[in-house]
């Protein structure tokens, strides 16, 4: 298969065939198989769900479903594993933006790891492809 970032920029492709774009479920399962071929599968579909679930947890923390240390803990985790993605996968390991003791990247890789964005190798790929394509079809 095909990887989305081996294809042209739109501005380098030949015109399309003259074929019918996949419509309804069709199109639907052939971005599923073009995340999937790009390893991206599980982000593109984890991380909206992830929010749609943090909006539940907000929801049920504003009517008084929940203790007030539980909100605490959770707002505490939002924030270490907030700061494991952007200061670890983002900074640290995609930009190079600084330099990290071996003691400070252990303390990073764990952060990201509670953030549940899959491997950071993933991540960081998919990140620098973001900002090499970004603005094209080829973004992923």
């Amino acid at each position: 298969a095909t990887r989305t970032w081996d294809r042209p920029a739109a501005a380098d492709a030949p015109p399309p065939a003259a074929q019918e774009p996949p419509v309804g479920l069709a199109r639907v399962w052939r971005r599923a198989m073009d995340l999937a071929a790009n390893g991206i599968l599980v982000q593109a579909v984890g991380i909206p769900l992830r929010h749609v679930l943090a909006l539940w947890g907000i929801v049920l923390l504003l009517s008084g479903s929940v203790d007030w240390r539980t909100a605490l803990l959770s707002l505490g985790l939002w924030v270490t594993s907030g700061l494991g993605v952007t200061a670890g996968a983002h900074r640290l390991w995609t930009h190079q933006s600084f330099v990290a003791s071996p003691a400070l990247e252990v303390l990073l890789m764990l952060m990201f790891s509670m953030a549940d964005q899959g491997p950071i190798q993933g991540w960081t790929l998919t990140h620098a492809m973001h900002h090499y394509a970004s603005d094209t079809a080829s973004d992923p």
